[in-house]
């Protein structure tokens, strides 16, 4: 059985820890399991890897030195500009958002404005057609099982 490469872009330690917890429980696979912890790090990793699924955090940490969004060291929607990376520099790895929130903060659109947990799905799903397998809402009642279901549907087991 071959080794599945997996990326997890993930800013949060809980999320990661319960994340990685769950593909160590996961039987009959073969995972090599890695983290991205800021849009640095997932750019750098995308550049110069092909993983065979990426799990990508819509609201992500900037750069390791973050400190706080109001210092600039945080994107609430750095998720989609990563997703737009893979698809310029052709990276055609399945990809299932995670995310704990159902709206982000759009600077993008203006001030004040939100966009949905749908909206940011409809951007991607632009962006990314059929590589993009589904989202989990993290935290919410049966999340694990939802995205161990995601999991299992990507490397058909």
């Amino acid at each position: 059985m071959s080794v599945k490469s997996i990326l997890v872009v993930e800013d949060s330690q809980k999320k990661w820890d319960e994340i990685n917890a769950l593909f160590k429980n996961m039987s009959g696979q073969n995972f090599s399991v890695h983290r991205a912890t800021t849009i640095l790090d997932a750019n750098r990793l995308i550049s110069d890897v092909n993983w065979d699924l990426v799990l990508l955090d819509i609201s992500m940490d900037i750069r390791e030195s973050s400190s706080a969004p109001s210092a600039g060291g945080h994107d609430t929607t750095g998720g989609l500009r990563i997703a737009e990376r893979m698809f310029y520099l052709d990276r055609d790895a399945p990809i299932i958002i995670v995310t704990a929130f159902d709206a982000f903060p759009a600077s993008i659109e203006g001030q004040g404005a939100l966009l949905g947990l749908d909206d940011v799905v409809r951007r991607a799903s632009r962006v990314l057609g059929d590589l993009l397998i589904g989202v989990v809402r993290y935290r919410e009642d049966g999340w694990a099982e939802h995205l161990t279901d995601l999991v299992n549907k990507v490397f058909k087991k």
